[in-house]
């Protein structure tokens, strides 16, 4: 008998295995200077400041490996990296509580600061009638900020230079109040122009 022909794994799925490799190594190379996350169970907020913290680090040093770890990480890509700021409160599973009059209102994709380096996906809804805009975290009904057209004393779109933007490729506006700026990300300069032209 023939020996059954055996299936390779498709080369993304490969090429992400290398990446996780290569990323391994850097952060091996890196012992001492990380706190090991190991068998911790952490809350997502926490998580994703410690995996935060870790990227930061892996940028900042100077080794071959922790540069081409981070290369890495940024060239690789997948659905969800393509999905990103796409589609509409369907995607994000968001049945806002405030009904969305389609005529009135309007509605969009944006990616939110919530601190430096943790920008969160959310619907964002300008209800003229109601005087305020809301942002809905995914698979959420209730907003998790509301902001006030009383409250905005400025909008403005941000050009950051080259290698500054948090968000490469991305184009950013800050809502600006008496207390804090917040800050947004589109995926398209028509939608951050359509968006700053309703505020």
């Amino acid at each position: 008998h023939e020996p059954a022909s055996i299936k390779r794994p498709p080369r993304s799925h490969r090429g992400h295995k290398s990446s996780i490799r290569t990323v391994n190594k850097a952060l091996k190379s890196m012992k001492g200077q990380l706190t090991s996350t190991a068998a911790s169970m952490l809350p997502p907020e926490e998580s994703c400041r410690k995996i935060s913290d870790i990227l930061s680090a892996l940028s900042s040093n100077n080794s071959s490996k922790g540069v081409e770890a981070i290369r890495l990480l940024v060239k690789s890509n997948n659905s969800k990296d393509v999905a990103f700021l796409r589609g509409s409160s369907a995607e994000l599973g968001v049945i806002p509580i405030e009904p969305i009059e389609n005529k009135v209102d309007t509605q969009c994709i944006v990616a939110r600061c919530i601190w430096d380096s943790h920008w969160r996906e959310e619907l964002c809804v300008v209800y003229p009638k109601g005087h305020h805009l809301a942002f809905y975290a995914p698979l959420t009904k209730k907003p998790s900020l509301v902001v006030s057209f009383e409250e905005i004393i400025g909008v403005r779109k941000c050009n950051p230079l080259a290698g500054t933007n948090p968000l490469p490729g991305f184009h950013l506006l800050s809502i600006d109040t008496a207390w804090r700026c917040h800050y947004l990300a589109f995926a398209e300069e028509t939608e951050i122009d359509s968006f700053f032209s309703r505020l």
